[in-house]
Protein backbone atom coordinates (compact mmCIF):
# COMPACT_ATOMS: atom_id res chain seq x y z
CA UNK A 1 0.00 0.00 0.00
CA UNK A 2 1.35 3.57 -0.73
CA UNK A 3 0.98 6.53 2.06
CA UNK A 4 -2.10 7.52 0.16
CA UNK A 5 -3.60 4.17 0.39
CA UNK A 6 -3.86 3.44 -3.19
CA UNK A 7 -1.87 0.31 -4.17
CA UNK A 8 1.40 0.50 -6.10
CA UNK A 9 0.88 -0.57 -9.92
CA UNK A 10 2.78 -3.55 -10.83
CA UNK A 11 5.63 -3.30 -13.17
CA UNK A 12 5.68 -4.56 -16.44
CA UNK A 13 8.16 -7.06 -17.73
CA UNK A 14 9.78 -3.80 -19.73
CA UNK A 15 10.19 -1.84 -17.25
CA UNK A 16 12.15 -4.93 -14.65
CA UNK A 17 14.30 -5.27 -17.61
CA UNK A 18 15.34 -1.62 -17.55
CA UNK A 19 15.48 -2.19 -13.35
CA UNK A 20 17.75 -5.15 -13.77
CA UNK A 21 19.87 -2.97 -16.46
CA UNK A 22 20.20 -0.02 -14.19
CA UNK A 23 21.25 -2.29 -11.26
CA UNK A 24 24.04 -4.02 -13.49
CA UNK A 25 24.90 -0.56 -14.16
CA UNK A 26 25.31 0.49 -10.79
CA UNK A 27 26.92 -2.60 -9.67
CA UNK A 28 29.52 -2.05 -12.44
CA UNK A 29 30.03 1.54 -11.55
CA UNK A 30 30.84 0.31 -7.65
CA UNK A 31 33.23 -1.95 -9.57
CA UNK A 32 34.97 0.73 -11.49
CA UNK A 33 35.07 2.87 -8.36
CA UNK A 34 36.66 -0.36 -6.64
CA UNK A 35 38.90 -0.70 -9.08
CA UNK A 36 40.52 3.06 -9.40
CA UNK A 37 40.95 3.73 -5.77
CA UNK A 38 43.02 0.19 -5.51
CA UNK A 39 44.81 1.35 -8.10
CA UNK A 40 45.39 4.77 -6.82
CA UNK A 41 46.36 2.59 -4.01
CA UNK A 42 48.93 0.82 -5.65
CA UNK A 43 50.52 4.24 -7.21
CA UNK A 44 50.59 5.66 -4.00
CA UNK A 45 52.84 2.97 -2.84
CA UNK A 46 55.11 3.99 -5.36
CA UNK A 47 55.93 7.41 -4.21
CA UNK A 48 57.01 5.94 -0.97
CA UNK A 49 58.93 9.46 -0.04
CA UNK A 50 55.89 11.98 -0.95
CA UNK A 51 53.35 9.94 1.38
CA UNK A 52 56.02 9.74 4.24
CA UNK A 53 56.15 13.27 3.83
CA UNK A 54 52.37 13.76 3.73
CA UNK A 55 51.63 11.72 6.44
CA UNK A 56 54.68 13.53 8.79
CA UNK A 57 53.31 16.82 7.76
CA UNK A 58 49.63 17.01 8.01
CA UNK A 59 49.10 13.84 10.63
CA UNK A 60 51.79 15.54 12.40
CA UNK A 61 50.03 19.15 12.84
CA UNK A 62 46.88 17.31 13.54
CA UNK A 63 48.80 15.25 16.45
CA UNK A 64 50.34 18.91 17.35
CA UNK A 65 46.89 20.23 17.65
CA UNK A 66 46.16 17.40 20.23
CA UNK A 67 49.59 18.15 22.34
CA UNK A 68 51.05 14.56 20.42
CA UNK A 69 54.05 14.35 19.08
CA UNK A 70 54.81 12.41 15.38
CA UNK A 71 58.85 11.45 15.66
CA UNK A 72 59.28 7.65 17.06
CA UNK A 73 63.13 8.12 17.62
CA UNK A 74 65.52 10.65 19.62
CA UNK A 75 69.09 10.60 18.21
CA UNK A 76 71.91 12.02 19.89
CA UNK A 77 74.37 13.59 17.67
CA UNK A 78 77.38 11.24 19.53
CA UNK A 79 80.77 12.65 17.99
CA UNK A 80 79.77 13.59 14.36
CA UNK A 81 80.33 17.02 12.95
CA UNK A 82 78.26 19.64 14.32
CA UNK A 83 77.64 23.49 14.35
CA UNK A 84 75.47 25.73 16.48
CA UNK A 85 75.12 25.58 20.10
CA UNK A 86 74.97 22.48 21.99
CA UNK A 87 72.09 24.01 24.34
CA UNK A 88 70.30 25.11 20.69
CA UNK A 89 66.27 24.01 21.27
CA UNK A 90 65.98 22.04 18.02
CA UNK A 91 68.78 19.22 17.38
CA UNK A 92 69.07 18.72 13.09
CA UNK A 93 71.10 15.66 12.03
CA UNK A 94 71.55 15.31 8.34
CA UNK A 95 72.02 11.38 7.19
CA UNK A 96 73.57 12.21 4.17
CA UNK A 97 75.83 10.67 1.44
CA UNK A 98 78.69 12.75 -0.42
CA UNK A 99 78.21 11.15 -3.81
CA UNK A 100 74.25 11.25 -3.84
CA UNK A 101 72.51 13.80 -5.91
CA UNK A 102 69.77 14.45 -4.39
CA UNK A 103 72.17 14.56 -1.05
CA UNK A 104 73.71 17.75 -2.64
CA UNK A 105 70.45 19.08 -3.78
CA UNK A 106 69.95 19.74 -0.21
CA UNK A 107 73.43 21.07 0.32
CA UNK A 108 72.97 23.40 -2.16
CA UNK A 109 69.52 24.10 -1.19
CA UNK A 110 67.87 23.91 1.39
CA UNK A 111 70.91 23.78 4.09
CA UNK A 112 72.29 27.34 3.09
CA UNK A 113 68.27 28.10 4.37
CA UNK A 114 68.42 26.21 7.42
CA UNK A 115 71.74 28.14 8.71
CA UNK A 116 70.65 31.90 7.83
CA UNK A 117 67.12 31.94 9.29
CA UNK A 118 67.97 29.58 12.27
CA UNK A 119 71.40 30.33 13.28
CA UNK A 120 70.78 31.23 16.64
CA UNK A 121 68.21 27.95 17.24
CA UNK A 122 69.85 24.76 16.09
CA UNK A 123 72.20 22.55 16.43
CA UNK A 124 73.22 20.81 13.02
CA UNK A 125 75.48 17.60 12.56
CA UNK A 126 76.25 15.78 9.67
CA UNK A 127 75.78 12.26 9.85
CA UNK A 128 77.57 10.51 7.04
CA UNK A 129 75.93 7.25 5.85
CA UNK A 130 77.47 6.15 2.57
CA UNK A 131 74.71 3.96 0.67
CA UNK A 132 77.21 2.24 -1.62
CA UNK A 133 75.14 3.09 -4.66
CA UNK A 134 77.76 5.52 -5.83
CA UNK A 135 81.22 5.60 -6.34
CA UNK A 136 84.18 7.74 -3.90
CA UNK A 137 81.21 7.61 -1.41
CA UNK A 138 83.39 5.63 1.88
CA UNK A 139 86.11 7.59 0.61
CA UNK A 140 84.76 10.81 0.72
CA UNK A 141 83.28 10.40 4.23
CA UNK A 142 86.76 9.19 5.42
CA UNK A 143 88.41 12.60 3.82
CA UNK A 144 86.15 14.35 5.48
CA UNK A 145 86.80 13.53 8.27
CA UNK A 146 90.61 13.79 7.75
CA UNK A 147 89.77 17.46 7.28
CA UNK A 148 87.93 17.80 10.00
CA UNK A 149 90.75 16.45 12.04
CA UNK A 150 92.01 20.47 10.75
CA UNK A 151 88.73 21.74 11.59
CA UNK A 152 87.69 21.96 8.26
CA UNK A 153 85.48 19.44 7.93
CA UNK A 154 82.63 21.95 6.87
CA UNK A 155 84.62 23.27 3.57
CA UNK A 156 86.11 20.19 2.64
CA UNK A 157 82.51 18.80 2.59
CA UNK A 158 81.51 21.61 -0.13
CA UNK A 159 84.06 20.90 -2.25
CA UNK A 160 83.22 17.02 -2.44
CA UNK A 161 79.56 18.16 -2.94
CA UNK A 162 80.68 20.93 -5.54
CA UNK A 163 82.66 18.05 -7.78
CA UNK A 164 80.37 15.22 -6.83
CA UNK A 165 81.95 12.15 -8.78
CA UNK A 166 85.58 13.46 -8.91
CA UNK A 167 86.48 12.16 -5.62
CA UNK A 168 89.72 9.84 -6.74
CA UNK A 169 92.48 9.45 -3.71
CA UNK A 170 94.26 11.91 -5.88
CA UNK A 171 91.94 14.85 -6.15
CA UNK A 172 90.69 14.34 -2.14
CA UNK A 173 94.34 15.35 -1.81
CA UNK A 174 94.20 18.50 -3.95
CA UNK A 175 91.27 19.62 -2.03
CA UNK A 176 93.23 19.38 1.30
CA UNK A 177 95.80 21.62 -0.41
CA UNK A 178 93.12 23.86 -1.84
CA UNK A 179 91.82 24.45 1.35
CA UNK A 180 95.26 25.29 2.90
CA UNK A 181 95.33 22.25 5.22
CA UNK A 182 98.82 20.65 6.14
CA UNK A 183 98.83 18.51 2.81
CA UNK A 184 101.17 15.68 4.91
CA UNK A 185 99.15 15.04 7.63
CA UNK A 186 96.19 15.00 5.73
CA UNK A 187 97.25 12.14 3.44
CA UNK A 188 98.99 10.30 6.04
CA UNK A 189 95.92 10.68 8.10
CA UNK A 190 93.89 9.31 4.84
CA UNK A 191 95.88 6.94 3.35
CA UNK A 192 96.59 4.86 6.81
CA UNK A 193 92.45 4.56 6.77
CA UNK A 194 92.39 5.77 9.79
CA UNK A 195 88.07 6.91 9.97
CA UNK A 196 87.44 3.23 7.46
CA UNK A 197 85.82 1.43 10.22
CA UNK A 198 84.15 4.85 11.48
CA UNK A 199 82.97 5.20 8.63
CA UNK A 200 81.19 1.92 8.37
CA UNK A 201 79.98 2.69 12.17
CA UNK A 202 78.50 5.16 10.89
CA UNK A 203 76.58 3.30 8.12
CA UNK A 204 75.67 1.11 10.74
CA UNK A 205 74.10 2.64 12.79
CA UNK A 206 72.52 4.81 10.59
CA UNK A 207 70.51 1.39 9.17
CA UNK A 208 69.69 0.68 12.89
CA UNK A 209 67.95 3.89 12.97
CA UNK A 210 65.79 2.87 9.49
CA UNK A 211 67.87 5.56 7.54
CA UNK A 212 67.38 3.85 4.15
CA UNK A 213 67.88 6.89 1.56
CA UNK A 214 69.88 10.26 1.73
CA UNK A 215 69.55 12.62 2.68
CA UNK A 216 67.48 12.13 5.74
CA UNK A 217 66.43 14.66 8.55
CA UNK A 218 66.10 14.26 12.14
CA UNK A 219 64.69 17.49 13.66
CA UNK A 220 64.34 16.48 17.57
CA UNK A 221 62.46 13.50 17.38
CA UNK A 222 60.31 14.36 13.89
CA UNK A 223 62.30 12.24 10.88
CA UNK A 224 61.60 13.28 7.21
CA UNK A 225 63.13 11.51 4.36
CA UNK A 226 64.49 12.64 1.12
CA UNK A 227 65.79 16.30 -0.41
CA UNK A 228 62.52 18.33 0.50
CA UNK A 229 62.12 22.04 0.13
CA UNK A 230 63.23 24.39 2.39
CA UNK A 231 59.39 25.21 4.09
CA UNK A 232 59.15 21.47 4.98
CA UNK A 233 61.83 21.72 7.12
CA UNK A 234 60.45 25.38 8.17
CA UNK A 235 57.31 23.92 9.24
CA UNK A 236 58.83 21.14 11.88
CA UNK A 237 61.61 23.91 13.55
CA UNK A 238 59.15 26.20 13.97
CA UNK A 239 56.78 24.06 15.46
CA UNK A 240 59.57 22.86 18.32
CA UNK A 241 60.78 26.83 18.94
CA UNK A 242 57.06 27.42 19.64
CA UNK A 243 57.25 24.65 22.61
CA UNK A 244 60.56 26.15 24.12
Amino acid sequence: MGEDGAEQPELSKHDLKELKKQEKLGQRQEQSQSALSEGKKKRTKSYAITAVVVVLILGGLWFWSKGGVTGAVTIEPGDHPTVGSIDAPVSIIIFGDFQCPYTRKFWNNAFPELLENYQNDVRITYWPVPTAKHNYDRQSAEAAYCAGEQDKYWEYAQILFDRQGAAAPGNLNSYAKELGLDAEAFWECYSSGKYKDKVQEDYVQGRKFGVVQTPTLTINEHVLSGELPFSDYKTFIDYELEQV
